[in-house]
């Protein structure tokens, strides 16, 4: 149904907007986040059924050929951790092929398409820890022997153990891309391990291994699982988004600015420029600078600029300037007149990081072989903000997101020979470069190096790039490690939304068991549980509701 695009196909509905989120994956089943929610939930419901299906576990011993046990449990340990992976890569591939914020600090509960996207990726890992749980009791069976003694039935856990440890080891040499540290898959395999013997033992006790007790520890475990991978996978992201911001911030843009005052001077000579300059009043001919201004790229932009047109005689009939204005223009203005053809020039103040470069245009306005006037139009841009503009969000034509809406705080400074030349935090005096970072960049060929460094008391992660391969000037932006707070804030934040999920969960199960005509009894310690949680969340969910709706009105 997915690849046929239903139900997407019949509802125009936010969740099934791919700007929000789309993946290649399956070939549509996870192209936006309501196809991901509805292929996570085909998965969970095919895991439960499979699960309700073989929920009578497999005897103590299962039997096949002696020389067959061991290469089954080595292949399936494999697949245990494949999936571990495969789990990664979902995780992953919702952070990177989305604009969902899913580590933003000003946002608790998550909007429609972030509560949906979590949701599906519990619902992913809680099939993945099910499954793991149940391969590694299979293989536990089968590496059982005939025996019934106390060491016997312990050795085959032990043997699972082995295997798990190696096979978490391995994965870092076998996989060119594992997605996850050694100790991470150690402590998976681990915490795989102990439930499969708790659930081994319960039953041996006759109680039935699946139960909603033991689904919520599942989901609680994958849970567990989620946070760290999350986290890892938003880090490596930001040090994406820094890295891209660096190359385009110092990559070179000649070409760039010039074809922008170029086609700010074209504006003048289009059929709504002529009708002004033939037929207007005098406010027409006023504000056509600033008509000009407004249908160009160097408006949506947000650079500063200056748009000006003046009669054959020199005269300004129309000015319109955003921004600091270069005192250059008149020189050039001048000789483009004198030489009565189309004139682009670059002036450059200042180097490396703190370079301003200043383009002017001028070009005579000519219709019907009539001189009307000369056009003039002067752009300047530092380094840093080339492609993003100078001016205020409010100045723009078009409103456009760029670093200064990162919810991480970047810092830029500068280095000539290793030295500090700039910087716009606090730096101390004579600060240099890490002797590690400076080894690295002997090569020449070397452009740009992460390094974690330590600035007083606070620790940060840093990007080093070289605006052109061989010089000596060096350019770093450095994030801050996140805090203590910040992890505690996420965890947090980790809790609600499990909350929120076991919540559904719960409502589910007693609206399916209310439908059978076999309604949950609730005694006097439900009831006192259910109080005791309305009293303590409703007050949570109004002040996030009230704080939300006081936010939006202070951007509005």
């Amino acid at each position: 149904l997915l690849w046929l695009e239903i139900p997407s196909v019949f509802f125009e509905l936010k969740i099934f907007d791919p700007a929000h989120f789309a993946s290649k994956f399956g070939g549509g089943i996870a192209k936006s986040v309501g196809e991901m929610t509805l292929t996570s939930l085909a998965l969970a419901a095919n895991t439960a059924l499979v699960a309700f299906f073989f929920r009578e576990a497999p005897r103590d011993e299962i039997r096949c050929p002696s020389f067959f046990k061991l290469p089954v449990s080595v292949l399936v340990t494999a697949f245990i951790f494949l999936m571990l992976r495969g789990y990664a890569a979902v995780i992953r591939s919702a952070v990177f092929d989305s604009n969902l914020r899913f580590n933003d600090p000003n946002l608790i509960v998550p909007s429609l398409e972030l509560g949906l996207m979590v949701f599906s990726l519990f619902a992913i890992g809680f099939c993945v820890v099910a499954v793991a749980v149940a391969l590694t009791t299979l293989i536990a069976s089968l590496l059982r022997g005939t025996e019934d003694t106390a060491s016997t039935k312990l050795i085959p856990w032990l043997v699972v153990a082995g295997l798990f440890v190696v096979a978490a080891i391995l994965f870092d040499v076998l996989q060119e891309t594992p997605l996850m540290s050694t100790p991470f898959r150690l402590t998976f395999g681990a915490c795989i391990l102990a439930l499969s013997l708790y659930v081994y033992f319960r039953r041996r006790k006759r109680i039935p291994p699946i139960s909603f007790f033991h689904a919520v520890i599942v989901l609680a475990l994958s849970v567990v699982f989620f946070y760290p991978l999350l986290d890892e996978v938003i880090r490596e992201k930001d040090r994406e988004t820094v890295a891209v911001f660096a190359r385009e911030a110092l990559r070179p843009a000649d070409a760039w600015l010039k074809f922008i005052v170029n086609e700010a001077l074209r504006s003048f000579v289009s059929d709504e420029s002529f009708d002004v300059l033939l037929n207007g009043s005098r406010e027409e001919l006023e504000r056509l600078a600033f008509t000009c201004w407004a249908r160009s790229t160097a408006a949506q932009r947000g650079y500063n600029c200056s748009f000006t047109f003046f009669s054959p005689g020199g005269e300004e009939l129309s000015r319109f300037a955003i921004g600091e204005q270069p005192q250059e223009f008149p020189r050039v203005f001048s000789a483009a007149m004198r030489n009565g053809e189309n004139q682009v020039a670059v002036h450059e103040v200042g180097s490396a990081l703190q370079s301003v470069k200043i383009y002017f245009g001028s070009m005579p306005v000519i219709a019907n072989d009539q001189l009307l006037g000369y056009a003039a139009v002067a752009v300047s841009a530092a380094r840093q903000p080339l492609f993003r503009g100078e001016a205020p969000s409010v100045f723009r034509t078009t409103p456009e997101e760029n670093l200064e809406y990162f919810y991480r705080t970047i810092m830029i400074s500068e280095f000539r020979e290793g030295r500090l030349t700039s910087a716009d935090m606090f730096l101390p005096l004579g600060y240099k470069i890490p002797a590690a970072v400076q080894e690295r960049f002997r090569d020449s060929l070397t452009t740009s190096v992460w390094h974690t460094e330590r600035i007083g008391e606070k620790k940060f992660e840093t990007y080093f790039v070289r605006p052109e391969p061989g010089i000596e000037t060096i350019v770093a932006l450095r994030m801050e490690q996140p805090q203590i707070s910040s992890l505690l804030f996420g965890v947090v934040r980790l809790v609600v939304y499990y909350a929120i999920v076991l919540l559904v969960a719960v409502i589910l199960v007693l609206a399916i068991q209310w439908l059978r005509g076999n309604p949950y009894q609730f005694t006097f310690r439900d009831k006192l549980l259910v109080v005791l949680l309305i009293v303590a969340i409703l007050p949570v969910i109004v002040i996030t509701a009230f704080t939300r709706s006081f936010a939006r009105e202070r951007l509005m």
